[in-house]
């Protein structure tokens, strides 16, 4: 008789032990954390509702894409506003105007998320998927990127900016906001 029988057992017996430890450790094994993303992509209509939510508190608005120069050239200076401002009386969000470039939406958000998170952009941001007036007719929008909008907290647009902004006008820009409210009425 052959004598190879018992030592498949125990190389069977030995797989099979492997087999449970690998299956215990893959379980045991925690998914890396789930980035949350920087952007998402809305309608009109999910927009107007996303608006809502920021009723009663004064609203900055920046309208912005990766493709446009200045748009990216004053993110830095959006960010070091954001840092600034106490989110508890001024809420702002960015309007991302990618999609307007026809190509592939995954990709296209995808190059959003890069450039929001190489650039640390901390407040939320938006990436609009409707027809390009729908987003104009909404905003009142010149068509010029960037344009940055600022509404007092009972929604009436007080500010606008079309083309690069920097820190100062933005400050300047809210200062003046602040000065409004303190006014006698």
């Amino acid at each position: 008789g052959f004598q190879t029988r018992p030592c498949i057992a125990k190389a069977m017996k030995f797989v099979r032990i492997w087999i449970i430890v690998f299956a215990v450790l893959l379980a045991c094994a925690k998914a890396p954390p789930k980035r949350e993303p920087l952007a998402t992509v809305v309608t009109t209509a999910d927009l107007r509702t996303r608006l809502l939510e920021f009723r009663q508190k004064p609203l900055v608005v920046n309208f912005w894409a990766t493709w446009c120069g200045p748009c990216t050239t004053e993110i830095p200076d959006l960010v070091k506003f954001y840092q600034s401002i106490d989110t508890a009386r001024l809420k702002m969000i960015g309007v991302s105007a990618d999609f307007f470039v026809v190509g592939d939406s995954a990709k296209l958000a995808a190059k959003v998320e890069d450039f929001l998170s190489a650039n640390k952009v901390s407040y939320p941001n938006f990436i609009f998927n409707d027809p390009v007036d729908s987003l104009a007719n909404l905003f009142n929008l010149s068509g010029i990127l960037p344009e940055t909008i600022i509404y007092d907290s009972a929604g009436r647009e007080v500010f606008r900016h079309q083309d690069l902004i920097t820190l100062s006008e933005l400050q300047t820009a809210l200062d003046s906001l602040q000065g409004q409210s303190n006014q006698p009425q």
